[in-house]
């Protein structure tokens, strides 16, 4: 945690210092992009400041030149790969141009000019050049995925995406291969329960013990899925093993319990060793309080009963064929209610006590009911089983 916060702490820094340098300085240091767009951000104030005109016309052309260079050597280079480099650029190009043409005219009044600025039509050979790097993505995107395997459907995937983000939203069958190279490339987890136990359930039991909601848990490149599809090849199962199903016999305990308190009764006068009563500083009599033991007799009886669920959460490499964790996972439907009667001075009994007198006994629930409490009591058990266990079957 602490290296985490270090480094929040260095990236901080390091912004703030960036934005104290004034664009001369970025300029200086070869920072073009960086000096052009705070020039062009302090222009859009005040379109009339030289120092960051000039600023803005010297990283202007240099950047220029270098993609323009840039250009030039890819083309000569002629390789596949290039097509996509030459496409983006072209774009930069064509970015830069659009953002820097509302600030236009700049006057440089110290030299009696007018900034200068290469402004050329790119249009036809950004067209042309989106055309070439979206049909080498497509063409290699389609050779990654002939591989079957999940790094290179994620490779094929960000091919694709680039395609339909970048260059044509609709180019040929683009989002039926996005869909084709996600599928392949996720690793798809199949949740389900087994009741091992031997212990026949009602189905609907069973299906609400399974009916954890775990889209949230979802992430890229990992999927759970509580319904199978037989469409997909499920790299994991996870199997919620139940291997006890136990419910106590309906308890009752009763217990009596003698409740004894010392209360005021009366007084006695103080008395001298004459007989006669005695009087404090102020005159009056001094009298001595009296107490009695009163008792109450207190029944109480506890009406318990308990559900218990057991097994393992079992996450199977359906690859390997393999075990590759078991967690082990319990939880209790518990049913306790107390009622009680008293004999005597009820009001030396204290609130507890006194509440419990107003209950009485009640219908102990049915085994499937205690069960489904305890069935409510395991999911989100397991579900925090797997949200810990995510590396195990992500990637």
């Amino acid at each position: 945690m602490n290296k985490v916060i270090s480094r929040i702490i260095l990236f901080a820094m390091a912004i703030v210092v960036f934005s104290c340098k004034s664009p001369q300085t970025m300029l200086n240091e070869g920072n073009y992009t960086q000096a052009m767009y705070k020039s062009m951000k302090k222009l859009r104030k005040n379109k009339t400041k030289e120092k960051y005109i000039l600023v803005l016309e010297e990283a202007y052309q240099k950047i220029d030149q270098r993609d323009m260079d840039r250009i030039a050597f890819l083309k000569r280079e002629g390789t596949p790969e290039s097509k996509v480099e030459i496409a983006d650029t072209y774009k930069r190009i064509k970015s830069r141009q659009q953002q820097i043409q509302p600030l236009l005219p700049l006057f440089i009044d110290s030299e009696g000019r007018e900034a200068r600025f290469h402004i050329i039509d790119v249009d036809a050979e950004l067209i042309q050049a989106k055309k070439d790097a979206a049909e080498f993505l497509y063409q290699d995107a389609t050779r990654l995925l002939n591989n079957k395997d999940r790094l290179s459907a994620r490779q094929a995937h960000g091919n694709l995406v680039k395609i339909k983000r970048d260059y044509f939203a609709n180019f040929k069958d683009i989002d039926a291969q996005i869909n084709r190279a996600y599928n392949l490339g996720t690793n798809k987890v199949l949740f389900k329960m087994v009741n091992a136990t031997g212990v026949p359930l009602p189905p609907q039991f069973e299906r609400d013990l399974t009916n954890i909601s775990l889209t949230d848990l979802n992430r890229q490149w990992l999927e759970y899925h509580t319904t199978p599809n037989n469409n997909f090849f499920y790299d994991y199962n996870i199997t919620v093993n139940l291997k006890i199903i136990d419910v106590s016999p309906e308890i009752k305990n009763e217990n009596t319990e003698v409740v004894k308190k010392e209360v005021e009764d009366g007084f006695d006068y103080a008395l001298d060793k004459s007989g006669n009563v005695m009087k404090d500083t102020a005159g009056n009599d001094i009298k001595i309080k009296k107490y009695k033991t009163v008792i109450c007799v207190v029944k109480e009886v506890e009406q318990r009963k308990v559900a218990h669920i057991e097994g393992t959460v079992d996450y199977f490499d359906n690859r390997s064929k393999q075990l590759v964790g078991t967690f082990p996972v319990a939880a209790d439907g518990i049913f306790q209610h107390k009622f009680a009667s008293a004999e005597g001075q009820v009001d030396i009994l204290n609130g507890d006590i006194r509440g419990r007198m107003n209950n009485q006994l009640v219908p102990f629930p049915s085994d499937f009911e205690l069960l489904a409490q305890a069935g409510n009591t395991l999911r989100p058990l397991v579900k925090n089983i797997i949200n810990e266990r995510k590396n195990i079957v992500r990637y």
